[in-house]
């Protein structure tokens, strides 16, 4: 039997009434393909790629590091005076500048957003059509496609636009630009002194290098004109012909003559005398204030002051130097590295051994890499010669004035040196929701995630502000929560800050529309159900509430309650009334709240299906295996249910915030980090850590996991499923913890993972040794992780997923049953491994949108509401509907219910836990109505999601004039009797 109630006023009119749904979009943040792409010139590069410093065609930032995203967002750290914070929070950049104390960034349509100093270029130019950006130490001038140029930043330093067109390149010193013209003439600007004026006349020059204030041009026929300041290279470049190249230190100039000895100008201190006049040299290189020539037999010859001029190896045969400020390093064929120059810069201090491949450079610093990705270094401690990071895989190295960042394939990062200039990382975060969702209002939304792969998270914000009912979690940025405004298709910017404000973004996009009635509030499901338990919450048994294996329960638009399944587990004995707001459960028993906070209990009594406790005031439910426990507002907790799963022993007085559970005990969190634990000792029910400043706890079976606010960890409960052996260096660097039902396994910052517990459980051998791990997903026995790039590593019991998992393919979540995975790619193609019963065959095409799934079957739906399952047939692997239109799909331990728009459930799996959705009618009202004497009345119906109506009865009588059809509700006629606002109940068997 099913009623519903309504208002009539008989005039001539019509009332409707809206309910809500919202759709949340998400777009993919980081997905980490060619991830961190650096500025266009950093410290190394500038030094070692360049032919001398100041040839690079931007000055590298000095304290500051900012990267591009895939998506085109930005992310910056480092010192907030240079750029370090301040980035833009939106996306589509394409390439990023810098001058030494700020940054700009290029979009696709050429328009620029720079940041940092003021001074130095940190405010934007307005316009578009730019196509790239060139510095000196404190100005930026930006190319046009018809070569115009606009300069800004420090007018000292050109920061003043030229006039004309025609440009093709741009050139800078320390303080002044050189642009070639497309006729091969030359227009400067910028500091006199550094070359910005007195440029050579005529045409058919092809490029110009510099020192820190002077320049030098090389012209079609080889000849060289010099310009600016004339100590340090302005005059005296040689006469005739046939050069080629150009290089540099701060202050000279060099070139290698056809017969290949050099010949060199400037500052004597750094390099413009004493130059080899014979000999046949291939390359020069160069420190601020010496040269280094290496010969085609692979000697070195270096000439300058202390700061590498002298001291060069007088033996071995040389491939590539590389050079800082004030040292040189050369590179052997075997990758062994002999350094010289000051001390202090790293001219002692290389790396025994062989295999290096590469050598980058702070301004008093080195940093190698081997063959297997290690990194060794040496130089000045304070700017990143000291304090390398362990490990390997790494690959590309970069750099500002004192620090160093290292960069693995999967864009990981690690930094090091000086903490004000850049080595304390910001958090690297992505979006990791995944597919687009449909939620309910009333419905709670936890599935809004991010990962993060850089430094523990301080804070997080959003804007603009989320719609009333979500709140984003301050430590891991999920949005949560149960919507309850209406609001168009906004795109929120999430922003993480660590605890020096450095700060990173990622984006989703959320709408909240207005839709049919009948779906807002028809049939919502218990909080938990077994789906959820495995696929959203770190493991199944890390869920607030037991999810019920036997039965289910939904909430009807009225606030009345529907169960099916076994009976003795709460599929009967479902509360009479309505005003009911949300449905809890364990496993064989249901506990429902009402508006008032009053509580009323079904199902297995010894579970907790009867003796809930009397009052209000009770604002969320959570539940052991067998017991419940009701947090009220003031903070004190109730429990009832079975003693052996903590159904007694109610906490003592406290304001606890929240509540977690293991199998047969509680934990709660008091709003000072403290915990208090009670039921099945053997379960975690004592023996809790003291002290405060845990901020959540996790739980296998019977062990629970707290991490606190440092990152460190603290176990209790059962030895062999996670209470002891926690790991001890892990202080500072844990930032979350997943489980199986007998192991832990925490994540760190850096994406690397730690396992204990039961070896069986995968909490033992096995687990991966690498880093760049975004989350973590589980079985009972076994684990699987996802990396940044969407590739999986699984261990733990084989039956249960821990071995199988696929070698190849960019996943985007992995969801479970009892023992097995199913793994869904950005196409919506399944793959799926673990126990053959359980992970069964996955369909084999693709546009799946989200996996669901019972103990030991999956579900997956389809953009347009398709649904195909597989695996064992006995729990949903069979049978399910065909048609399409389905929006969501819940789930006991062995049958499946999915729903549709129109509130409409359909289930299948194991019969006695099926039951019948629909054995009765479950009718909803439109809305009010009014209607006039003497008009007929034809559209006071109701929709039926349930079972086919027998008959209906209405109360009080109808006006005089109006009937009620027995078998669809539908109230029509033309009254003929004027009546007051009347409720009328409509009763549909």
């Amino acid at each position: 039997m099913n009623s519903i109630s309504f208002n009539t006023s008989f005039t001539r009119l019509l009332l409707l009434k809206i309910a809500l749904v919202v759709s949340i979009n998400t777009i993919a943040g980081k997905d980490n393909i060619e991830p961190n792409r650096f500025a266009e010139m950093d410290f190394s590069s500038a030094y070692n790629d360049n032919d001398g410093f100041y040839n690079a065609s931007n000055h590298p930032n000095y304290n500051a590091f900012a990267t591009l995203q895939t998506n085109g967002s930005i992310m910056a750290w480092g010192n907030s005076n240079s750029g370090g914070s301040g980035a833009p929070a939106d996306n589509g950049y394409t390439k990023i500048y810098s001058t030494a104390y700020a940054f700009a960034a290029l979009r696709a349509d050429g328009s620029i957003e720079a940041w940092g100093d003021s001074g130095s270029g940190g405010t934007s130019p307005s316009g578009s059509g730019y196509t790239k950006i060139y510095s000196t130490e404190r100005a930026f001038a930006a190319l046009k496609a018809d070569g115009s140029i606009k300069a800004w930043g420090d007018s000292g330093s050109g920061g003043i636009s030229p006039s004309g067109s025609g440009y093709t390149k741009i050139y800078s010193s320390n303080s002044a630009f050189a642009a070639l013209n497309a006729d091969g003439s030359i227009k400067v600007w910028g500091n006199p002194d550094s070359g910005g004026a007195s440029a050579p006349s005529g045409n058919d020059y092809t490029k110009i290098y510099s020192t820190r204030s002077a320049f030098a041009a090389l012209k079609v026929d080889g000849s060289i004109k010099a310009w600016g300041s004339s100590r340090y290279g302005g005059t005296g470049a040689p006469a005739g012909s046939g050069y080629t190249k150009i290089y540099s230190t701060g202050g000279a100039f060099a070139v290698i003559e056809t017969d290949g000895s050099i010949t060199a100008w400037g500052y004597s201190f750094d390099g413009g005398m004493n130059a080899p006049s014979t000999g046949v040299y291939t390359k020069i290189y160069s420190t601020e204030h010496a040269f280094a020539a290496l010969k085609a037999d692979g000697s070195i010859t270096a000439w300058g002051i202390d700061h590498g001029g002298v001291g060069a190896p007088s033996t071995g045969v040389y491939t590539k130097i590389y050079s800082n400020n004030g040292a040189f390093a050369a590179l052997k064929a075997d990758g062994s590295i002999k350094a010289w120059g000051d001390s202090r810069y790293g001219g002692i201090g290389a790396p025994a051994g062989s295999g290096y491949t590469k050598i980058y450079s702070t301004d008093s610093a080195f940093a190698v890499i081997k063959t297997d990705g290690t990194i060794a270094v040496w130089g000045a401690s304070d700017s990143g010669g000291t304090g390398a990071p362990s490990g390997n895989s790494y690959t590309k190295i970069y750099s500002n004035f004192r620090a160093f960042v290292a960069v693995k394939a999967d864009g990981s990062i690690a930094a090091w040196g000086s903490s004000s200039d850049g080595s304390t990382m910001p958090p690297n975060l992505a979006n990791a929701a995944g597919a687009d969702q449909v939620a309910i209002i009333g419905s709670t939304i936890t599935d809004i995630t991010f990962s993060n792969s850089g430094s523990t998270i301080a804070s997080c914000t959003v804007a603009p502000a989320l719609p009333a009912g979500l709140s984003i979690d301050n430590t891991t940025c999920t949005v949560s929560g149960t919507p309850t405004e209406v609001r168009t298709t906004t795109l929120y910017m999430v922003t993480a800050k660590n605890a020096i404000d450095n700060a990173d973004n990622a984006s989703f996009s959320l709408t909240v529309n207005a839709q049919d009635p009948i779906i807002s509030k028809l049939n919502r499901f218990t909080e938990v159900d077994v789906s959820s338990a495995y696929n959203d919450n770190d493991g199944y048994q890390n869920v607030s509430n037991h999810p019920n294996y036997d039965a289910f329960a939904t909430l009807q638009a009225d606030g009345s309650i529907k169960a099916w399944g076994t009976s003795s587990s709460g599929g009967a004995g479902a509360p009479a009334g309505n005003d009911y707001t949300k449905i809890y459960s364990n496993a064989r028993a249901f506990a429902a709240l009402k508006a008032d906070g009053s509580i009323k209990a079904w199902g297995d009594p010894s579970f907790g299906g009867a003796s809930a406790p009397a009052g209000n005031d009770y604002t969320k439910i959570y539940s052991t295996f067998g017991a419940f426990a009701a947090h009220k507002a003031d903070g004190s907790i109730k429990m009832w249910g079975d003693p052996r799963f903590g159904g007694v022993d109610t906490p003592s007085n406290g304001v606890y915030t929240k509540i977690y559970s293991t199998g047969g005990a509680f934990a709660a969190l008091k709003a000072d980090g403290s915990i208090e634990a009670w039921g099945d000792s053997s379960f975690g029910g004592k023996d809790v850590p003291a002290g405060s400043g845990y901020t959540k706890i996790y739980s296998t079976w019977s062990a629970f996991a707290a991490l606190k606010a440092d990152g460190s960890i603290k176990v209790w409960g059962r030895a062999g499923t996670g209470g002891r052996r926690v790991p001890s260096n892990g202080n500072g660097v844990y930032t979350k913890i997943y489980s199986t039902s007998g192991a832990f396994a925490a994540l760190k910052a850096d994406g690397s993972i730690k396992v204990w517990g039961d070896s069986g459980h995968g909490g033992g051998t096995g687990a991966p040794t690498d880093s760049g791990y975004t989350k973590i997903y589980s079985t009972a026995r076994a684990f699987a992780a996802l990396k940044a790039d969407g590739s999986i590593k699984a261990w733990g019991d084989s039956r249960f997923g821990g071995k199988g998992a696929p070698s190849n393919g960019v996943y985007t979540k992995i969801y479970s049953t009892n023992n097995g995975f199913a793994a869904l790619k950005a196409d919506g193609s399944i793959t799926s491994w673990g126990s053959p019963g359980t992970r069964g065959i996955a369909p084999s095409d693709s546009g799946y949108t989200k996996i669901y799934s019972t103990y030991g079957a999956f579900a997956a739906l389809k953009a347009d509401g398709t649904i195909v399952a597989w695996a064992n047939s006995r729990f949903g692997g069979e049978g399910a509907p065909s048609g399409s239109g389905y929006t969501k799909i819940y789930s006991t331990g062995s049958a499946f219910a999915a729903i549709k728009a129109d509130g409409s459930v359909t289930t299948w799996g194991l019969f006695r836990h099926v039951g019948t959705p629909v054995p009765t009618p479950n009718i909803a009202n439109t809305g009010g109505q009014i209607a006039t004497i003497d008009f007929a009345i034809t559209d006071i119906t109701f929709n039926n999601s349930g079972g086919a109506i027998a008959s209906c009865t209405i109360t009080p009588a109808l006006p005089a004039g109006l009937s009620i059809n027995s078998t669809t509700c539908t109230i029509s006629g033309t009254p003929t009797e004027v009546k007051d606002t009347t409720l009328y109940t409509v009763t549909a068997k």
